[in-house]
């Protein structure tokens, strides 16, 4: 009896549950059929969902069946009040329409428009385009029938500058110093003859028509630096070599002690045989004489009496004509490769581990062949070079777009090369072996001029010209700290010296120099700051401890020890030194990228012998490197294999043989235990001042070269930047609350009876199936409106809004030409890169 009861109560109460809920899907059917939406909706047509009309024919479908993108809706679609409609349909903002640019697929937005330029902020050029105010008269045609610089007359330049004719200003202390700074060779035409003292009290001027400036240093020691040779006329006379006899008293003809006095005419005019005042040789020896003739070592007859002189290895006291002294060759550059030691009289070469010597004095690295890898603006390239045969690593081959590689620099144990694209604003990798290319770095980069690999505690480094800092990031970009931001104009070069912890780098700003501080951003100054303009390049010469540079406006290679000290000039002149880009050493030899000869060139670093062409024929040679073992030590890891403890960074501190834990950009270090990272700005405290070095301010040199010639203009201040924004269709937030659990005891009395169980059970189950209901009937909605649009986000659509940065990059050709950053060093203005 009670079975069936029971089952009877359960039958009902199952067929209540389903009548109950095919009712509520009927009415919710029956409620969206009949809904009406807004004057600002759209409504689809199966499912009658609304959605913002914004989203109708934009390109996504919104409705499930797609009714808002069809033709017929798109047909008849209406634009807002602050839109204009394209013939195809499109909307687009009204303040592009007649704004000079075509915005509707074909141009239709710009026709019919005469005078609509905004008189007070914008100039309305012949052709109708309106461009800013400020471009008006500023030497860049803007408008494309260069109205904008018609009837300008008024000169824009400084007063310490000089303004070419094609209206570029530049220093005046350029003009008339051989180089065509003006693109045009104004700088070198106007009055250059006849200007006797426009170089500077450190220069000399050469006296061929090009009135060359060069360094005083450079007169009379030895090379030609001008065409016409002047900076040698009126040298000191030449000296004949130990142990020959100067024939003519100026080093023009030497000949061996063993020619003199030997009744011959070797001189030509008997001054070997006869003194000046016509006397003969004397008849008697005095070199045949006990005492040597006075000498402590050689003794020579000649036409004067007795000239002393010394064996190899040695040579005259100063100030004595008679006793030698030993010669120091190993302080004498390039006696050695590597290590040299000297001995009385002569002295010994040696090498570092993994090199052998090579005909006494030069060293060759024992493993591998060195190669030498460059990056040549849209490819990256390998050459071998004992044959000077090259490989393409990334660019064509792969259809890779490379369209501005500009720095790189490799990991040798994980055999991955680093490259940085200032046209695509990025950096990327590529791993040797398996030529899979990853995207390391994309965003919050602009122009990454200079990048080093730390292939000791493996970090990235980089600086950007654009953002105007240096960077440390991860080797794979997970993580990245700006690690100097202060007082940097346009760095643009940068290397690693691991072993000790420091960076260098190289600034061609308006105060040119090359700094150094701690690989964790300490400890930071200026170590060169004089006779440099443009240093373009920088290496490290790990064996011998010092710094390589070049200079792309003094045409030359310029060498320190790595505090800056000991400096040397190792080649200059245009000859092979053009416009110099980008330099690297390996042994005994220094390589470097050069654009008007589009070549990468070599010259022995110790001065010997020739300048070599490695490669030629080249688009735009810009960074190399020699990709060896050895070019990457094996230097000792201060952070260890557990990060140093650090939670996030671990760099090197110059200060010690330690480290410091770093925390990414808008993170801090936890003061509690200097490892863990916090995130937000580090809070301000009352504790004892920080060790940090203070800024070194850098000595007043001659200002570098301004950028003027294709400088992205900036927008007007009153006018709204023109950008891509992205006008997604927004998502609810899903909040999230933690709810507490509360029991609560239920009193119930204890009566006998099946129809109480009963009851009881009934209740029971009807909650259940209510709870199963409720879940049916919200997945019922979530089904029905799956086609919300936060499921299009990963295709977003974006819309212009009234912005010049679009405008900004399109003339200063951002995209195709190398970044305003490279202004000074580019071709002209106009030339088809």
């Amino acid at each position: 009896m009670w079975n069936l009861s029971w089952r009877g109560s359960f039958l009902a109460v199952s067929l209540v549950i389903f009548l109950t809920t095919l009712a509520f899907a009927q009415s919710e059917e029956s409620a969206v059929a009949s809904m009406t939406c807004s004057t600002t909706d759209f409504q689809c047509k199966t499912d009658h969902k609304c959605i913002p009309q914004r989203w109708v024919c934009d390109g996504a479908s919104d409705c499930h069946d797609e009714s808002d993108e069809n033709d017929e809706t798109c047909k008849s679609v209406h634009c807002g009040a602050d839109e204009f409609q394209c013939p195809n349909n499109n909307c687009i903002s009204s303040v592009w329409r007649c704004d000079g640019e075509p915005d509707c697929e074909n141009g239709e937005d710009e026709v019919g428009c005469v005078n609509t330029c905004n008189a007070t902020t914008e100039f309305t050029c012949h052709d109708g385009q309106c461009i800013s105010a400020q471009w008006k008269c500023d030497s860049h045609k803007d408008c494309s029938d260069g109205s904008d610089e018609e009837g300008c007359t008024e000169t824009k330049c400084g007063e310490f500058e000089f303004q070419c004719n094609n209206g570029d200003c530049i220093q005046d202390t350029w003009v008339c110093d051989g180089d065509d700074d003006c693109h045009d060779m104004s700088d070198e035409q106007q009055g250059c003859i006849d200007k006797e003292d426009k170089c500077r009290k450190s220069e000399f001027q050469c006296k061929t028509l090009d009135r060359m400036c060069i360094h005083i240093t450079w007169k009379c020691d030895g090379d030609y630096d001008c065409e016409d040779q002047s900076d040698e006329k009126h040298s000191p006379p030449k000296t004949c070599e130990n142990n020959t006899f100067d024939c003519l008293g100026d080093g023009t003809k030497c000949i061996p002690y063993s020619q003199v006095c030997d009744s011959r005419n070797d001189c030509g005019d008997f001054q070997d045989e006869t003194n000046p005042d016509g006397a003969s040789c004397p008849e008697e020896n005095p070199c045949n004489k006990a005492d040597n003739g006075g000498c402590s070592q050689l003794c020579n007859l000649a036409p004067t009496g007795v000239v002393c002189s010394c064996h190899p290895g040695f040579e005259l006291r100063n100030g004595s004509h008679f006793d030698c002294d030993d010669i120091d060759e190993c302080s004498i550059p390039g006696t050695c490769s590597q290590h040299c030691r000297n001995m009385k009289g002569s002295y010994k070469c040696s090498c570092i581990k993994g090199y052998e010597l090579v005909n006494e004095h030069h060293c060759k690295a024992l493993e591998g062949q060195p190669e030498l890898f460059l990056a040549d603006r849209t490819d990256l390239r390998r050459y071998q070079l004992e044959t000077k045969s090259y490989t393409l690593l990334v660019g064509k081959k792969d259809n890779t777009t490379v369209k501005g590689a500009i720095a790189i620099d490799f990991h040798y144990d994980q055999n991955l090369l680093y490259w940085t694209d200032v046209n695509e604003e990025q950096i990327m990798r590529i791993d040797l072996t398996t030529e899979k290319i990853e995207m390391v770095v994309s965003e919050n980069v602009k122009t990454p001029d200079g990048l080093a690999v730390d292939w000791v505690h493996h970090h990235l480094y980089w600086t950007d010209t654009g953002m105007n800092h240096i960077e440390v990031a991860t080797l794979d970009g997970s993580k990245r700290k700006v690690l100097i931001s202060d007082d940097l104009d346009e760095p643009r070069a940068i290397a690693l010296d691991p072993h000790n912890a420091y960076i260098y780098w190289t600034d061609w700003g308006q105060m040119p120099k090359i700094e150094k501080c701690g690989m964790n951003g300490k400890q930071r100054k200026v170590i060169v700051s004089t006779d440099i303009t443009w240093p373009n390049g920088l290496t490290i010469d790990y064996v011998d401890q010092r710094l390589y540079w070049i200079d792309a406006k003094t045409h030359q290679i310029g060498s320190s020890d790595l505090e800056g000290n000991n400096r040397k000039i190792i080649l200059r002149g245009h000859q092979y030194l053009g416009h110099p880009f980008a330099i690297t050493v390996f042994e005994d030899y220094l390589y470097w990228s050069d654009w008007p000869s589009e070549s990468v060139r070599r010259f022995n670093k110790f001065q010997h012998g020739e300048v070599e062409t490695i490669a030629q024929g080249l688009n735009y040679p810009m960074d190399i490197h020699i990709y060896h073992k050895y070019r990457q030590q094996d230097y000792k890891n201060r952070c260890g294999n557990n990060n140093g403890g650090c939670e996030q960074f671990c760099l090197p501190d110059p200060t010690s043989e330690g480290f410091t834990c770093e925390c990414q950009t808008n993170f801090y270090v936890n003061p509690s235990d200097n490892t863990k990272c916090l995130a937000g700005q580090a809070p301000i405290t009352t504790a004892a001042p920080t060790t940090q070095a203070p800024k070194t301010q850098a000595p007043t040199t001659a200002p570098a070269k301004p950028v003027t010639s294709a400088v992205p203009k900036a927008p007007s201040p009153n006018t709204t930047p023109k950008e891509s924004v992205t006008t997604a269709k927004p998502v609810s937030s899903t909040e999230v609350s933690a709810n507490a659990t509360e029991e609560m005891p239920i009193s119930k009395e204890h009566e006998e009876g099946i129809g109480h169980v009963a009851i009881i059970a009934i209740v029971v189950v009807f909650i259940i199936f209510a709870i199963i209901i409720g879940v049916g009937v919200f997945v019922y909605r979530r089904y029905r409106r799956k086609n919300i649009k936060s499921m299009n986000f990963d295709n977003p659509v974006y819309r212009k809004t009234t912005t010049d940065d679009q405008l900004i990059m399109e003339k200063s050709g951002s995209r195709q030409n190398l970044p305003a950053s490279y202004q000074p060093l580019t071709q002209p203005e106009n030339e088809v890169v």
